[in-house]
Formats: C-alpha cells, sequence, structure tokens
C-alpha cells in the first residue's frame, strides 16, 4: 500500500491521481477498533483492471466485503478466518460513460437485521445472511492495482434514512453538529 499526498502522484491515463492511496492486490488495510459496532465505511475506489472495495469485521474472525470489479459489478462476500469466501450477491453496475477509467463511491453498513452494498449512492447488493459489524475495518484489494480516497467510517446511527450518507456528507451546508462526532 503506498500513499500519495501531492502533485505528481499516480499517472493513469494521462491524469494524475494525487492523495490517494494506491494498492496492489491481494492487499488489506483496516482501521478502527475490536469493540466498534454498527458502522458504516465508505470509500472512493478505482479498479480498472482489477477488484476492490470496503469489508467490515464480524464475529470469529470472518469479515464481509463490498468489492468493485473493473468498474463494472459489484459482489458483496463473506469470508471466513480461513479466507474461505462465500458470495451472498452480485449485481452489474450501470456504465459511467463520462468517467474512463470510473471512480466508484462505495459503501457498506448494516441496518434493521439486513446488510446494504450501495455503489454511487444508490442500493446496488443486500443481503440478510451476512452477519453484523464487529470490529476492525478498512479497505480490501482483492486482484489488481487498485486506488482508495475519501475513506469515511461512520456510526449508522447518523445516516439518513433510505440512504448510505449522513447530512452534511452530500455536500450541503447542513452538517449537524452531533454527526460531526460519529465521524471517523
Amino acid at each position: 500500500v503506498v500513499a500519495c499526498a501531492g502533485d505528481g502522484c499516480f499517472p493513469l491515463n494521462g491524469q494524475e491521481l494525487a492523495f490517494c492511496v494506491r494498492t496492489a492486490g491481494p492487499a488489506r488495510a483496516a482501521v478502527g477498533q475490536e469493540h466498534w459496532q454498527d458502522y458504516r465505511i465508505a470509500a472512493a475506489v478505482l479498479a480498472p483492471k482489477g477488484a476492490a472495495g470496503v469489508w467490515y469485521g464480524a464475529e470469529a474472525g470472518a469479515r464481509v466485503e463490498l468489492r468493485v470489479v473493473r468498474g463494472e459489478q459489484a459482489v458483496l462476500s463473506l469470508k471466513d478466518a480461513a479466507g474461505k469466501e462465500r458470495v451472498l450477491a452480485e449485481a452489474v453496475l450501470p456504465r459511467l460513460a463520462a468517467l474512463t477509467p470510473p471512480w466508484r463511491r462505495v459503501a457498506l453498513f448494516r441496518r434493521g437485521g439486513v446488510t446494504y452494498g450501495c455503489v454511487d449512492g444508490r442500493e446496488a447488493l443486500r443481503s440478510a445472511e451476512a452477519p453484523a459489524p464487529k470490529g476492525k475495518c478498512g479497505m480490501v484489494a482483492a486482484e489488481g492495482e487498485a486506488y482508495f480516497d475519501d475513506v469515511r467510517v461512520m456510526d449508522t446511527a447518523a445516516l439518513a434514512e433510505g440512504s448510505d450518507v449522513a447530512p452534511g456528507e452530500e455536500g450541503s451546508e447542513r452538517c449537524l453538529e452531533r454527526y460531526r462526532q460519529r465521524c471517523f
């Protein structure tokens, strides 16, 4: 995992990707504490020739992953402590013609006994089989080169009903004081 914090970093198809993290899969980064629960992890992901996304920890060393594959497909899976994977849901994503390769904003959280995987602000996948978040969370590059930006972890209580964002995250000026205190 390599981080870049200035101009001239990571040239890709004629554009420079500054202020982001670059990985080569398989790779995984973690944030958080073992006592964390009831949170949403979100990030901007660019995986033009690979698969990358976000994950949250669960009981017994398992983790739930939401990955974007080459910007065209979303996969929600459960991995046990040994790394054995079970796919819980898959979806084809709408094409973003204006952006090549496309950055995708992914968010993973659980609400009302259902785990949601959102891509670009819309629900892409859901599963009642996925366990609840417990412990650390982070970014994952399953294969190929991937870039990450704008990683955020937030208490799900701060999310707007029926949405994967909290007031203020969508770019408005109406961020309430209590929401800022729940964001890492």
